[in-house]
């Protein structure tokens, strides 16, 4: 997946994606609230939670995999 995106020039980073991306802790706790509440989240073979979505959102804005 690395090496395609890679060859898609998809940026690592989630700010690479959107410009001006600029979020702060509320806005990113409201993210992971709607996140564990989203209907396609019952779809996953492990239960999202507010912790879990919130680590999400953190390593896609730093580029963390």
């Amino acid at each position: 997946i690395i090496k395609l995106r890679k060859e898609l020039k998809v940026p690592h980073a989630l700010p690479g994606l959107i410009k001006g991306l600029d979020m702060d802790k509320k806005r990113k706790t409201l993210i992971a609230d709607m996140a564990v509440v989203d209907p396609t989240a019952g779809g996953n073979p492990v239960k999202l939670t507010k912790k879990a979505a919130l680590t999400l959102l953190e390593n896609a804005i730093a580029g963390s995999v």
